[in-house]
């Protein structure tokens, strides 16, 4: 075992403990739905991306249901759905994952004023943009600690659960994890483990900023790049 890495990470964990404590009398609750790309036609969720917002709208219905059984009249629930317009090869999606992800969940009902998209993209990633689950929990994060959230869920493939708890971890929240299964999804048990956590492990910040790897990934599905 490295123990260097194991104490860094111990400590970034103490510390998202101590900010959820330190949140407990807030009432409002944040969902991330991680996105998926390509779209459908360009416009409309995969089944994959699908399976994750009927999750997060099931969420969002439950928590809404926990605040009326418990007589709490000032809790709001807000979904966040990360992701700038994607490309995938020669594939160019039409809209952002973001807005396609916004449609579908107003087309299931939840409210369009507690659904965020876009605008977080732009105001805590700029330009730069929301290409990777590391930027997308670096919002989710942001959006967090800006706002009077006692706790934050995130929606996933259960094969990304670790990456993305532990990117939570880097950026100071404890999250909520909850899995929607997926048979032949995108993403592998076995490339996360040895390809992916580890590299996090080694350097949290590697797909943020200007970093090589952030820049190598924006290159890759910024289709404006």
């Amino acid at each position: 075992m490295n123990e260097r890495l194991f104490q860094i990470w111990q400590n970034k964990l103490e510390i998202a403990k101590q900010n959820s404590r330190d949140r407990n009398h807030f009432p409002n609750l944040l969902i991330e739905i991680a996105a998926q790309h390509p779209l459908k036609d360009g416009l409309v969720p995969g089944e994959e991306f699908e399976e994750r917002l009927r999750m997060g709208a099931q969420l969002y219905r439950s928590f809404h249901a926990s605040f009326e059984r418990d007589s709490i009249r000032n809790g709001s629930v807000h979904i966040y759905v990360p992701g700038s317009r994607h490309r995938s090869g020669q594939q160019e999606d039409l809209v952002s994952l973001s807005e396609a992800g916004r449609k579908y969940l107003i087309r299931m009902g939840i409210p369009e004023e507690d659904i965020f998209g876009e605008a977080m993209n732009l105001n805590y990633k700029g330009e730069d943009g929301v290409y990777n689950s590391s930027d997308e929990c670096f919002v989710a994060a942001s959006i967090f600690a800006d706002g009077a959230y006692r706790e934050l869920h995130c929606v996933c493939a259960p094969e990304q659960v670790m990456r993305k708890a532990l990117s939570y971890i880097a950026f100071g929240v404890l999250p909520r994890m909850h899995c929607a299964n997926y048979e032949d999804g995108s993403h592998s048990y076995i490339w996360e483990a040895f390809m992916a956590v580890p590299a996090l492990l080694e350097d949290p910040l590697a797909l943020q900023g200007q970093s090589e790897q952030a820049r190598k990934l924006r290159a890759e599905r910024n289709p404006d790049s």
